[in-house]
């Protein structure tokens, strides 16, 4: 059977929530305001009416251009699901939204040890620019 994918809006809460307790474990509130930007996208993939997998990212102005670059943030398939190329569905959909959204690249990141991500990039035509790449956090201490 074949993956569906879809674009995910207000209405598709209930089925992110579910889907990301599903993965996490712990129950999750969505933030309905991610869909008022244009440039947040989430795609749910279903298979036989059963929500499978998520992808979402965001669309980045660039300093440099006119182009812009889409993040991809995060991707989930269900383990159940995994190895169905689903994964790779989702990421060749949003490829396609960043080619119309006049994107110039897209990236993600990834922790050198998660060999199944590395995998799934790789199969659907990402480089790994430089072996040495780091990721710093900088937490942002917000007072009321």
């Amino acid at each position: 059977m074949e993956v569906e994918i879809k674009n995910a809006g207000v209405e598709d809460t209930d089925i992110i929530a579910h889907f990301f307790t599903k993965v996490g474990g712990e129950e999750v509130e969505v933030n309905e305001t991610f869909f008022d930007n244009e440039g947040n996208i989430l795609l749910i993939a279903y298979l036989e009416g059963i929500a499978c997998g998520i992808v979402y990212g965001y669309i980045l102005s660039s300093i440099s251009s006119e182009k812009r670059m889409l993040f991809l943030y995060s991707i989930d398939v269900l383990p159940e699901y995994q190895n169905r190329r689903i994964g790779s569905a989702l990421i060749e959909r949003l490829k396609d939204i960043a080619a119309h959204k006049n994107c110039f690249e897209m990236f993600v990141l990834t922790n050198d040890s998660n060999t199944s991500a590395k995998k799934l990039y790789e199969r659907t035509g990402g480089i790994r620019e430089n072996v040495d790449d780091l990721l710093y956090v900088f937490p942002i201490n917000q007072t009321p």
